[in-house]
């Protein structure tokens, strides 16, 4: 039995998410469709490119909460093949260009099927082999250099991965001491994440704010060019909130305590025990996948809040007797719009 919560359970909960994800879907690929027409014409286009990813990414997040795991997954295989464009690591060729707008064409199939029915199943496999033979045929380093600065894929383990049928969580790990630095890596890939790494923190900046699907990023403290301290600063002044683990040889309580109340996750002494590791990663990931949701979930009921607020402001609406009915439900969501409104600037 589903439990109670006010005017709906918890499955009509879910179908309302289900309904507003799908309208607002809808109208990101209206939008949008202008700007895959003019790419391609222009594939050299970045602003076009930019409204493309946006919509892919915002399609690859959302569709998760709503429930939509495969469409979720599709989406994540177009946006790396996007990024790889995005950040000229492949060339925009005329197959390129008809992938794509395959890719397209099978959101707005995708969309259309779920819209019939919330538990459709629409076949992207076709789509999905092409676009995965794209990206493994490509020549996009699979580890980033000193002079990267954008986001960088690392190579799939051919070995069964815990996370098969769902997205890799991708960690960034920032340290200056190549060996160390492998370690982690290598600690990380067998247990299945997708691991990028960077030799600074300027290189790890850089990278956080080029690559949005970055999940946690791991980081020493003492580095050249930028110490972990001050990229923390640098990702809380650019608004990026993912959990952050600072790795340091400095065994100094004052420093942890700066750290923890920075926003930091966890501050972890060297050396570090492999399985203190995983665990220390495993929670920061829940942890940020959680505060992502909630967000999500607050912005979700805010956006109500804010539509409600629109109707209200329409005369036709007003003249409506049958609405009076519903006043004291419509003050109970302003109420709960003014609250939320205020958690989310401070999230």
């Amino acid at each position: 039995m589903s439990a109670s919560f006010g005017l709906f359970d918890d499955a009509e909960f879910e179908k309302t998410l289900k309904k507003e994800f799908l309208c607002e879907a809808r109208e990101l690929l209206d939008d949008v469709e202008p700007s895959f027409l003019s790419y391609e014409k222009n594939p050299s286009s970045d602003h076009d490119m930019a409204q493309i990813f946006r919509l892919v990414h915002t399609f690859k997040g959302s569709a998760g909460v709503a429930g939509f795991k495969g469409l979720a997954a599709f989406a994540h295989n177009f946006e790396t093949l996007l990024s790889r464009l995005r950040n000229r690591e492949m060339e925009a060729s005329e197959t390129v260009v008809e992938i794509l707008l395959g890719g397209n064409d099978a959101l707005k199939g995708y969309v259309t099927a779920l819209e019939a029915d919330h538990a459709a199943i629409y076949d992207t496999s076709a789509m999905d082999a092409q676009i995965l033979q794209l990206l493994s045929s490509g020549a996009a380093p699979s580890r980033p250099t000193a002079a990267a600065t954008v986001d960088l894929k690392t190579l799939t383990s051919s070995k069964p991965q815990p996370f098969v049928g769902t997205v890799r969580p991708r960690i960034l790990i920032a340290d200056d001491e190549p060996t160390l630095r492998e370690c982690i890596a290598s600690i990380l890939s067998s247990e299945g994440y997708d691991v990028v790494e960077a030799e600074n923190g300027l290189e790890a900046l850089n990278i956080v704010k080029a690559d949005p699907t970055i999940k946690l990023l791991l980081t020493d403290q003492s580095m050249p060019i930028m110490k972990g301290e001050e990229l923390v600063e640098k990702l809380r002044d650019a608004q990026i909130k993912i959990p952050v683990i600072v790795v340091t040889g400095m065994a100094d309580h004052s420093a942890a305590v700066k750290f923890i109340r920075s926003g930091v996750y966890l501050y972890l002494s060297k050396p570090i025990d492999a399985s203190d590791l995983i665990l220390a990663v495993g929670n920061a990931l829940r942890a940020g996948e959680l505060a992502e949701t909630l967000t999500k979930a607050l912005a979700f009921t805010f956006r109500n809040y804010l539509r409600l607020r629109r109707l209200e402001a329409d005369p036709e609406k007003q003249k409506c007797s049958s609405c009076a009915s519903d006043s004291e439900f419509s003050e109970s969501l302003k109420s709960m719009g003014e609250i939320i409104s205020s958690v989310l600037r401070k999230a």
